[in-house]
């Protein structure tokens, strides 16, 4: 009986140790993806719709998550930053909770992922660095 009780409390422990490190991947995944949308956000503004392209194209690096140029040009669907923010969430398997331009080139992004005991949420904050504080 005390062979089965010590296998049964290794087995919970194992489990709940397997919960925190799966919420534990979550919250990284989504403070990368968090870091790399608001980078592409402000990289966006920063260089403007008419500015050059400054990404690697599709190659071995991986493909490029940019939107296809058009009427709003290379930075997103319709040239909004947040529009690119949530392309490269996406891309990195997060969804965009929050978006918002805060001026100067400035850019905070939310990204959330599901995790092991509830979703993940990250915050990140991108801008030139003359907007730094």
């Amino acid at each position: 009986m005390l062979v089965l009780g010590l296998v049964a409390v290794t087995l919970v422990l194992i489990a709940a140790l397997a919960l925190v490190a799966r919420a534990q991947a979550a919250r990284g995944a989504a403070q990368a993806a968090a870091d790399l949308g608001a980078l592409a956000a402000a990289e966006a503004l920063v260089r403007g719709p008419d500015g050059p392209d400054v990404r690697a194209p599709d190659g071995p690096d991986g493909p490029d998550v940019r939107a296809p140029d058009g009427p709003g040009g290379p930075s997103g669907l319709d040239g909004s930053a947040c529009d690119l923010a949530g392309q490269v969430v996406s891309a990195n398997g997060a969804t965009l909770t929050a978006c918002r331009v805060l001026g100067g080139g400035v850019v905070r992004v939310s990204a959330s992922v599901p995790g092991g005991l509830g979703t993940a949420t990250a915050s990140a904050r991108a801008g030139p660095a003359s907007a730094a504080g």
